[in-house]
C-alpha cells in the first residue's frame, strides 16, 4: 500500500489585547494513496478482487479543520470581578471519507460485504463543530492562590456524526 498527505497549516496567535487573546489554525489536506490502512490489500487478496493501481482519497481524509480560541481574563481589579476569565474554544472539521455502497446480505443473496456504487472513498461524511466553554475565578487565601472553574463541552449539545452507512451516507 502506499499513502501520502499534502496540505497547508496556517496559525495566528495575539498578545492579550484589551484582555483579550485570540488563537486560531487552520489545516487544508489531501490524504491520498492505494489503501487506508496495512490490511487493506490483503483484503482485496482475500475476496479475490482487483489490486487498486490509482490515488484516491484515504478513509482518514478530512480536507479542513480550525480551531479558534478565544480568552478574556479581568486582571487584578478590585471586587468581585477580579482575576475572573473565560475562554471559548471552537473546533471545526470537515467529514471523513466513505465509499457509497449497494447494501447485500446473505438473506437476498451475496455475501455480507458491500458492492461498492460509486469510486473508492468519494463519499463525505457531515461536518463536524463542538464549542467548548471554560468560566473561571481565582481566590487569594493568605499566600494560598485557589481557582475554580466551570468546564462545559459541547455547550451547543451538536451531535456530531462519526460514521455513515455506506449504502446511505446518514448515521441512522
Amino acid at each position: 500500500d502506499y499513502g501520502t498527505v499534502k496540505g497547508l497549516s496556517l496559525s495566528l496567535n495575539t498578545r492579550r489585547l484589551n484582555n483579550y487573546q485570540v488563537s486560531a489554525n487552520y489545516t487544508v489536506q489531501f490524504a491520498g494513496g492505494t489503501g487506508s490502512n496495512s490490511s487493506r490489500q490483503y483484503t482485496i487478496a482475500w475476496l479475490g478482487g482487483n489490486f487498486p493501481t490509482f490515488i484516491s482519497p484515504m478513509e482518514y481524509d478530512q480536507r479542513h479543520t480550525g480551531n479558534v480560541t478565544l480568552d478574556y481574563r479581568t486582571g487584578d481589579k478590585r471586587g468581585i470581578f477580579s482575576n475572573l476569565g473565560a475562554n471559548v474554544l471552537f473546533q471545526f472539521g470537515s467529514g471523513l471519507r466513505y465509499t457509497p455502497s449497494e447494501p447485500r446480505s446473505e438473506i437476498f443473496g451475496g455475501t455480507l460485504s458491500y458492492k461498492p456504487i460509486a469510486a473508492l472513498n468519494s463519499g463525505n461524511m457531515p461536518w463536524t463543530f463542538r464549542l467548548d466553554m471554560k468560566l473561571d475565578k481565582s481566590f487569594k487565601l493568605g499566600q494560598t492562590s485557589l481557582n475554580v472553574f466551570l468546564w462545559i463541552e459541547n455547550v451547543l449539545d451538536r451531535q456530531n456524526t462519526l460514521t455513515v452507512y455506506n449504502s446511505t451516507g446518514r448515521a441512522y
